[in-house]
């Protein structure tokens, strides 16, 4: 876009001032090409709404039509014939009578160049530099100060040439007021979209409310860029920038399959558990990428999930929830492939978890018992989640029988409980057994 160059002390111009503005003008014009294109015809307001008796109001609006930078002298400045887009403006509403009923008329809008504001303008007097020229040459005759874009409205029958129609009035035969379902926007109207409306047709398109990585982002949280799938671990990793603009990689996320517990007390199932673990991840591994969508399965007994975000200060990823009520909710920290990793020792000897909510134990050891034993666990629990009893080898009076373990009701404690020994068939006979237990709990 041009500019205006002026000096101190210079005199100054009258082609300063007009150039200055017809600059600003082509400028306009310049961007509105970039936006719509150099011969399209765009409107943009000029609502319609129905008036006293047959009339209608329309609402202030402006029209982008093609057309070229000045088609006569603007002030002193020449003609220039280069091509423009230019904007006429209809600045306040407008009545309009309807011509009768019983036919359709369009509401149209005609861009149109108009010079006005005629006034008879002060001229410097080089006789007498005291006393003003009233007029050009002190002929007390008016002169336009403004050229004026402007979108005249119109109703007819027929669309003049050079105009824009832009809606149909429908009026039924002896109607006497319009109605609003006599109204319609005209079938070659030049309205557009703005861009919140795009918007809402993008979010339309899409099915969904893409979960956005900033939400709830403040000085405890980074704003999460990327979630990919590792192949070589198997599982999603995920990506924020920290308030400096680098970008770091916040780790790998936890399968279900990581942190699901399994319910056999063997060790041979816990390794064949692993190998499935391991055939699933290297089969996703090979698999296309999918997008994750936030509303999946979603119905009245779940919600959609907004946002992820990094919590800075617990270095893991949280998520964000919209209720049925339209309320925001924190849904709370996701782990992260770290906090479910295992170690497995062997028959006997405890197994650990690290989490920040405390420590999980798993504890197989051997018994053999009476009618009823005190049986202690290896380390003290502040919760116990399950028990689970079963038996390897039953006997009474060393003789092998079928014998079924379970503890004594109330016993159960965070140090240990009582386990009792039976023959089903025989509810008074002491029996032993070779017993493999299972606890889950809480350090």
């Amino acid at each position: 876009m041009d500019r205006q160059i002026v000096y101190p002390a210079q005199i100054p111009l009258d082609s300063d001032q007009l150039n200055a503005q017809r600059n600003a003008y082509v400028g306009l014009g310049q961007l509105a090409a970039m936006a719509y294109g150099w011969s399209t015809v765009a409107a943009s307001g000029f609502a319609c709404t129905a008036g006293t008796g047959l009339a209608v109001t329309i609402a202030p609006g402006s029209l982008l039509a093609p057309g070229v930078v000045d088609a006569t002298a603007y002030g002193t400045l020449a003609a220039v014939g280069s091509a423009l887009v230019r904007q006429y403006v209809s600045r306040d509403p407008l009545t309009l009578a309807v011509p009768g009923g019983g036919g359709t008329y369009t509401v149209y809008a005609t861009p149109t160049t108009i010079d006005g504001d005629d006034t008879v303008l002060p001229f410097y007097n080089a006789a007498d530099p005291a006393v003003t020229y009233a007029g050009a040459d002190n002929s007390g005759n008016t002169a336009p100060t403004v050229r004026q874009d402007v979108a005249q409205i119109g109703i007819g029958a027929s669309v003049p040439a050079g105009a824009y129609p832009l809606w149909a009035i429908t009026v039924p035969a002896g109607a006497t007021s319009i109605t609003a379902d006599m109204i319609a926007q005209s079938d070659v109207a030049p309205f557009y979209d703005t861009i919140p409306q795009l918007q809402a047709a993008k979010q339309d398109a899409l099915g969904f409310v893409p979960v956005s990585g900033q939400w709830a982002m403040g000085t405890t949280a980074y704003q999460v860029l990327g979630l990919t799938y590792l192949i070589s671990a198997g599982r999603p990793q995920y990506f924020y920038e920290d308030g400096s603009g680098t970008q770091y990689a916040g780790g790998t996320l936890a399968l279900e399959s990581d942190v699901t517990s399994e319910a056999s007390a063997r060790e041979s199932a816990d390794a064949g558990l692993q190998g499935n673990i391991n055939a699933e991840a290297a089969a996703r591994a090979s698999a296309d990428a999918k997008l994750v969508s936030g509303v999946w399965a979603i119905d009245s007994t779940a919600y959609q999930i907004t946002g992820l975000t990094h919590l800075i200060a617990d270095g893991r990823p949280q998520y964000f929830y919209e209720d049925s009520s339209g309320g925001q909710r924190t849904g709370g920290e996701l782990m992260l492939r770290s906090d479910v990793t295992m170690t497995k020792f062997s028959n006997g000897s405890t197994r650990y978890t690290n989490s920040s909510a405390g420590t999980y134990v798993e504890h197989w050891f051997n018994v053999a018992a009476q009618d009823q034993q005190e049986i202690g666990f290896p380390t003290a629990l502040s919760r116990v989640d399950s028990l689970q009893l079963t038996i390897d080898m039953g006997y009474s009076n060393t003789s092998p029988k079928s014998v079924a373990a379970n503890y004594v009701e109330g016993t159960l404690t965070g140090t240990g409980f009582k386990a009792s020994l039976k023959i089903p068939a025989e509810s008074d006979q002491a029996a032993g057994g070779m017993l493999n237990i299972y606890v889950a709990g809480w350090l």
